[in-house]
């Protein structure tokens, strides 16, 4: 027992120098101090909360030390994926964020919780589907992909990247820095005019990421927003994967375009069009549209925030971005 106690303390000294992305507690109830204030809303985190994913087969893109997948295993998932991206190989000095440092936390958090869930890192240049298709992992009920979106060149290529691994009739979340622009826009971070990090690129129009959605076969039916420091904003959207595009009645290009256009055919998802798994994985509360929205047919993002108030930043006390031992959603 005292070999035993001695190892711990000595796992748990190492994390101690590491970098945190989340805030984890310890068995001492102290914590490892993640990036976010406390009290910070995880928007993903509370979206996630409202789906029943009792015997479900789902997964986690860009996962970090694995907060959500550990909530998916807690809230009775069968089988949880998570995957992050592999660190560009021509780095001199990785920094603190390495995927090998990454697996220590996620093992520590999986013993501690009593979870199990799988991890796959995805190769550099390689769509999250074809890496994680060709590892025969099938599709899933509900794919979560949140804080990433602006972190890339190309968030349509990156939508397009997990779309072949959600089944007909699954879930998706997908979360993102927006603006409430009411014009289809992504507005590009200038000299770190909207942050500082230096691989943040885009913010996008809440009317482009609507569109984006839908042209990729997604159908926003739950929302949630909190509005960042400044004037910008982060929004987290569930949406129904349907077998063809949700057009509005006057639109005859989005259609076509996501079918026919050559990015389309390279990177537009279309690689289980025909051949998708089915999936019937239902929410908590047995409804499907966001009764905030105003629609009985699908939620209109920028209508939804017209409707209804962002949360707040601070001041929140459950489905934060705090891993705590008895967390259980």
């Amino acid at each position: 027992m005292a070999f035993r106690a001695k190892k711990e303390r000595n796992v748990i000294s190492k994390l101690e120098d590491s970098w945190w992305y989340y805030t984890v507690e310890k068995p001492d109830r102290s914590f490892f101090k993640g990036v976010y204030n406390d009290d910070m809303i995880l928007l993903p985190r509370k979206n996630l909360s409202k789906i029943d994913l009792k015997g479900r087969k789902v997964a986690d893109i860009c996962t970090m030390e694995g907060l959500i997948p550990t909530i998916m295993c807690k809230s009775g998932a069968s089988t949880v994926v998570a995957a992050d991206s592999a660190r560009p190989s021509v780095l001199k000095d990785p920094g603190v964020d390495t995927i090998e440092m990454n697996l220590r936390k996620i093992d520590y958090i999986k013993n501690l919780h009593g979870v199990d869930f799988y991890y796959e890192e995805i190769p550099e240049k390689v769509p999250a589907y074809a890496h994680l298709l060709g590892r025969n992992t099938g599709q899933f009920d509900l794919v979560n992909l949140s804080g990433l979106l602006y972190h890339v060149y190309s968030p349509m290529h990156w939508i397009g990247s997990i779309r072949p691994l959600i089944r007909d009739g699954g879930l998706a979340i997908i979360s993102t820095n927006v603006t409430l622009d009411p014009t289809h826009i992504m507005q590009f971070n200038q000299k770190g005019e909207l942050q500082m990090n230096l691989t943040t690129y885009w913010y996008i129009s809440v009317p482009l990421f609507d569109y984006m959605l839908r042209y990729f076969r997604l159908r926003p039916i739950r929302c949630e927003y909190m509005k960042n420091n400044g004037h910008e904003y982060y929004m987290s959207v569930i949406c129904r994967a349907e077998e063809g595009v949700i057009a509005d009645p006057d639109d005859g290009w989005m259609e076509n375009s996501a079918f026919h256009s050559w990015d389309s055919i390279w990177y537009g998802g279309l690689d289980m069009t025909g051949k998708a798994e089915k999936s019937d994985i239902r929410f908590k509360d047995g409804k499907e549209i966001d009764e905030r929205s105003g629609k009985t047919d699908r939620v209109d993002l920028l209508e939804f925030t017209r409707r209804n108030p962002a949360h707040l930043y601070t001041g929140n006390h459950e489905h934060t971005a705090v891993l705590r031992l008895d967390d259980i959603e």
